[in-house]
């Protein structure tokens, strides 16, 4: 409520969302002269059984109005159910495009999706695909994954900014290839377990590689490439062979081998 302070007692109308909002606040609220639109958690004290308990159909609703307050509480039935409370919006119907398609909800429904704040917008794009897991237990892991989590979505937020047109899982999968390609690293074990080494080029040890000749130049037919295991044993050795994506020379044999198997060549 200190958050709200300088915004009371002038009539304006505050948008909550469900960890935010109950029948207790709202009376709060609508005692400061300020009206409420919110979702809901079904949990929450005081709120009518026969609403929130309703079996409906999709895009069915149920309707109370609490008797000494101001406030609507409604039960709607989308993919699932969608718990809502106002004080200033009536139990009318909006008609809205849905993937092309008209679509009849409630008006409660329709003005509470074009007024809610980023935050409420943030998470509902993050829940698709979200980093914290039921099986992890320590909240400071959970808070840690969150945090990626928003990261990704401001990133994604940023790349739309930008003129960028990836839908969010594209956007992740991309950026999933990305961070693999430029910071993957090689794991390596021993017997005795320990830490996971950071040097080398993992692509090398992971990806799939074939040899091809060197490219042609406008001065060479056979152009050849300094053999970099070769190199590093201290022998100068030129091959016609390399390997395009690590973009390094190696002779066809043992070398070829030798660098893509071997962390230590």
């Amino acid at each position: 409520m200190s958050l709200s302070e300088e915004l009371l007692d002038v009539g304006r109308c505050i948008y909550l969302g469900n960890w935010y909002t109950s029948l207790e606040i709202c009376d709060f609220l609508v005692q400061r002269k300020t009206d409420v639109v919110g979702t809901l958690r079904s949990y929450r004290k005081y709120l009518p059984k026969d609403v929130i308990n309703a079996k409906l159909k999709s895009n069915e609703r149920c309707v109370a109005y609490e008797q000494g307050y101001q406030f609507m509480v409604m039960h709607w039935k989308d993919k699932r159910g969608v718990y809502m409370i106002t004080t200033c919006i009536p139990d009318t119907l909006e008609i809205v495009l849905r993937k092309g398609a008209r679509k009849k909800v409630p008006t409660v429904i329709h003005i509470y999706n074009s007024n809610m704040g980023g935050v409420d917008l943030s998470d509902q794009m993050n829940t698709s695909y979200a980093c914290e897991r039921k099986m992890v237990k320590k909240w400071y892991k959970k808070f840690y994954f969150h945090l990626i989590n928003l990261s990704i979505f401001n990133a994604q937020v940023i790349h739309k900014m930008l003129g960028g047109k990836l839908k969010t899982l594209e956007f992740r999968m991309q950026l999933v290839s990305a961070l693999v390609s430029f910071y993957g690293y090689d794991i390596v074990t021993s017997g005795q377990g320990g830490r996971l080494s950071l040097d080398g080029n993992p692509m090398r040890l992971v990806h799939r590689h074939f040899p091809s000749y060197v490219p042609e130049t406008e001065c060479k037919t056979a152009p050849q490439r300094r053999c970099v295991v070769c190199r590093k044993k201290g022998k100068k050795k030129d091959s016609r062979y390399e390997c395009t994506p690590c973009d390094v020379g190696l002779c066809a044999a043992p070398c070829f081998q030798l660098y893509h198997s071997k962390k230590y060549y």
